[in-house]
Formats: C-alpha cells, structure tokens, sequence
C-alpha cells in the first residue's frame, strides 16, 4: 500500500469510526472494526519507527461509563 493509498484509506476508515452512536451503523460495521483493528497491526509492523497507528474503541468505553457510571466517580441523577 503506497502512500497516497494509504492516506485515503485512513481518512475514510476515521470518519466512519466517528459516526458512534447510531445503532444500525455500529452492527453494519463490526466486520469492518475487526478488519480495521487487522490493518493497524499490519501497518505497525511495516512502518515500524516511521508511523504510530492506533485503533481505539471509544463506543465501547463510552458505553462502560454510562451503563456503570458510579464506576467512574460520577453519580445517578
């Protein structure tokens, strides 16, 4: 993957990793976040000391913190 491939492929997987709480949207797209999680490992380990990738699941820690938010430090209203 050169370059220029890699930074259009990056810049689309970001927007869809933003849309976040739409539920229909986040079942279509688990394929594609495990798929995701693959390339991340991939381009570590071929743009080793050039590129830092990282793939973060905030929906999921979003959804700790509202489902057990005492957890957090926050409280119930």
């Amino acid at each position: 993957m050169d370059d220029m491939n890699l930074s259009q492929y990056l810049a689309k997987s970001l927007a869809i990793v933003n849309h976040g709480s739409n539920d229909y949207i986040n079942n279509y797209l688990l394929c594609y976040y495990s798929r995701l999680r693959s390339l991340v490992d991939e381009l570590n380990t071929q743009y080793s000391g050039s590129s830092i990738f990282v793939y973060g699941n905030t929906y999921a820690a979003l959804m700790q913190i509202i489902q057990n938010p005492i957890a957090y430090g926050k409280k119930c209203p």
